[in-house]
């Protein structure tokens, strides 16, 4: 998205804001001149209420400001749109951009108030909706003063109520769009095209819906599970708050013993606290059943997502000087440090790095051999 739609994202949420809808793109200049009288009273109106209004005629006018690319009109009065409290429709030309904007309003329940003249016909399907939609007709300034003031007097309780839900739509779907961005950004451009085709979404429209909480609340709930899905995150990772699913204590146990076996770090092991609780997000796509230390040692082993540990020992000394209680420092024939495959915290060229419950797990294979060299019976002469 263009970067001048994050800044234009950031409204006040502290008073109400109203979004004149009109037509200008096909209009003549009488027309233009019309609508232009009619948006600036409108907003002298909506003002004496303590109404903030977005005028688009003072913004995306396409003779003032021709100079603006398609995709930055439809940036700033997508984010005008979803950052308001109610629509006013000027219905007396016909429009397509007024039309999409009266669907986004649509989308967010946020009212709409039209405008027309009398004998100027209205679409059924625009008067045929079952939105929070009202229509009335005017002759004169003073009809718009007055309607105006019986609607706004008789709505100003919900207009507040919305201004109240607008600033909390951010805190309402911040967590799902932070692990929707987060699956997304993860991916390769290619990988990105192939979301999209997947979704049947088109990458500006993905990325529209990702640039903040409330164009995420825009969404229709089967482009939210369209994405979802082929992000191959689980339907409920589109549900407002914090819905991935948390470990039982049994499996945090599990984790604690863990890391204390293993001499894990802090960072470590919160790393893999947090992915396991992504694998629980996407249906647990490994299966694993993390109730045990042992089962997050074999966690930790088979997953190259996190980082490894140093490859070098904790201890110099353990590593370069053969222990008293090895059992291979007796052995006949041999000297020096034992095998790196047996040190504390080193990896296994091939099987990787072996942990307490690798060495307590095949103890019992290993004992006969130590017993045999032990043994003064196979003792050599």
């Amino acid at each position: 998205m263009p970067e001048q739609q994050t800044l234009r994202l950031e409204d006040s949420n502290e008073r109400i804001t109203a979004y004149i809808a009109s037509g200008l793109t096909s209009l003549n200049d009488d027309q233009l001149a019309i609508v232009e009288l009619v948006s600036s009273f409108l907003s002298e109106c909506c003002g004496e209420a303590d109404v903030l209004v977005h005028q688009p005629i003072l913004h995306t006018h396409p003779k003032d400001h021709a100079d603006l690319a398609a995709h930055d009109v439809h940036a700033t009065d997508f984010a005008r749109v979803i950052g308001s409290d109610l629509v006013i429709a000027i219905g007396d030309f016909a429009s397509w951009g007024a039309g999409k904007e009266l669907v986004w309003a649509e989308r967010l329940r946020i009212p709409v108030l039209m405008l027309v003249r009398p004998k100027n016909g209205i679409s059924r399907l625009v008067t045929g909706t079952t939105a929070d939609f009202e229509i009335h007709e005017w002759r004169f300034p003073g009809d718009l003063r007055s309607i105006w003031n019986t609607y706004h007097l008789s709505r100003r309780t919900q207009f507040e109520a919305h201004r109240r839900l607008r600033a909390d739509r951010d805190l309402l779907w911040g967590s799902t769009l932070s692990r929707l961005l987060t699956a997304y950004h993860a991916l390769s451009q290619t990988e990105q095209q192939a979301v999209g085709m997947t979704a049947q979404l088109t990458t500006g429209r993905i990325e529209e819906l990702l640039a903040a909480p409330r164009a995420f609340a825009e969404a229709s709930l089967d482009e939210a599970i369209a994405l979802s899905g082929a992000l191959g995150l689980a339907s409920q990772a589109i549900l407002p708050g914090e819905h991935a699913e948390h470990l039982p204590p049994r499996a945090l146990a599990g984790l604690q013993s863990a890391a204390a076996l293993e001499g894990w770090d802090g960072a470590r092991t919160v790393g893999l606290l947090r992915q396991a609780e992504v694998e629980l997000a996407k249906g647990g796509s490994r299966r694993l059943v993390f109730n045990a230390a042992a089962d997050w040692s074999a966690s930790r082993r088979d997953d190259s997502r996190v980082p490894h540990p140093s490859r070098s020992c904790r201890s110099p000394r353990s590593a370069c000087t053969p222990s008293a209680s090895s059992p291979d420092s007796n052995r006949p024939g041999r000297s020096g440090p034992p095998p790196r495959c047996q040190q504390r915290d080193v990896p296994h060229p091939r099987r990787g790095r072996q942990s307490h419950l690798d060495r307590r797990s095949t103890s019992h294979r290993a004992a006969p051999r130590q017993a045999r060299h032990q043994n003064p019976i196979y003792a050599r002469p």
